[in-house]
């Protein structure tokens, strides 16, 4: 019987040390996304604010790229 018990109390041990770095896990992932929400949310807001700048023409097509282009206001 108490081979049976301390082997119960070792499985429960084992599942409750990963459920805790499951957690950790995840709670590092939401901070990690937070930080990129709050970044894209304040790129965004500059963008949708600032003055439109005039539509590329088709040569400038290349060159534009969404680190530098999300979200701009254009003209047309």
């Amino acid at each position: 019987m108490p081979a049976r018990l301390s082997l119960k109390n070792g499985v429960i041990g084992i599942a409750g040390i990963l459920a805790f770095a499951g957690f950790i896990a995840l709670g590092n992932w939401q901070l990690e996304r937070r930080h990129w929400k709050l970044d894209l949310i304040q790129r965004v807001a500059e963008r949708v604010h600032a003055t439109p700048v005039m539509a590329p023409n088709v040569e400038h097509w290349p060159t534009i790229n969404k680190a530098h282009d999300e979200y701009r206001r254009v003209s047309v």
